[in-house]
């Protein structure tokens, strides 16, 4: 019953959590929702035991892939045009997941994938970049789906997580290699050259709010990297050892 859950219970359940803290804090959004939902009822009286908890950080989501994990999944996988493809749409069109497993031969204009973002109905005109152009050359005469499942029925976002990971670990690549973090790395890529307006247009973004998070990110890695190479540099100059332990 919503009167015997109670503040304290709710805090432990979500920190509980805390090795998820997106989970967590969507769990918290969802019990404050359901004990509104019981008070306009007139099922709960009382404050919401929910009710405005301290966020969980949650860092900044699924992390960009390196070069050398993108070299490594392309090489463990070629001549699987399938697994090629899925991994190109997330890195060289910066599709999601819930995009991939929707698009079909009606979304591709041979130069073009014109096409809505499922999360937010979004309109995208993507331009095919030669690797994903080359593929979509090669698979779409002879089907209707860009994806499907080895057996030829449509992916859910379920079945299509499942078969990305069986390819990432036969790359063998760790498990935070995921397939949103492709788009994470073509949004990083993109925001060291690109407007906001267009980094809103290329994924699909509502506000600028997204365009600033990845630029920011870029700017840091850029920032430490040349920081890095100028005491690389510094060092080699002056002959002088690294500091030890």
């Amino acid at each position: 019953k919503p009167t015997q859950i109670t503040r304290t219970a709710l805090l432990e359940y979500r920190d509980a959590l805390q090795s998820k803290p997106r989970q967590a804090n969507y769990a918290m959004s969802v019990a404050r929702l359901l004990f509104y939902w019981a008070e306009d009822r007139e099922k709960f009286t009382g404050k919401n035991p929910a009710r405005k908890p301290r966020r969980l950080k949650e860092g900044d989501g699924h992390r960009s892939w390196t070069d050398a994990e993108i070299e490594k999944y392309w090489t463990a996988h070629k001549g699987d045009d399938d697994r090629l493809l899925a991994a190109a749409l997330g890195l060289f069109a910066g599709q999601r997941r819930g995009d991939v497993i929707r698009r079909n031969k009606t979304h591709w204009n041979g130069t073009e994938i014109v096409a809505v973002a499922n999360k937010n109905g979004e309109q995208l005109w993507l331009h095919a970049l030669p690797p994903l152009k080359a593929l979509l050359d090669k698979i779409m005469p002879g089907r209707f789906m860009m994806l499907q499942r080895p057996d030829g029925k449509a992916f859910t976002e379920r079945s299509f997580s499942a078969w990305f990971a069986e390819g990432r670990n036969a790359a063998g690549l760790p498990d935070d290699a995921t397939f949103q973090g492709l788009r994470t790395t073509a949004a990083e890529v993109l925001s060291e050259f690109c407007s906001d307006a267009q980094l809103q247009a290329i994924f699909g973004w509502k506000t600028a709010k997204m365009a600033e998070h990845y630029r920011r990110r870029a700017n840091k890695r850029s920032l430490a990297l040349s920081g890095m190479k100028a005491w690389e540099e510094r060092i080699a100059a002056t002959n002088a050892k690294p500091p030890s332990d």
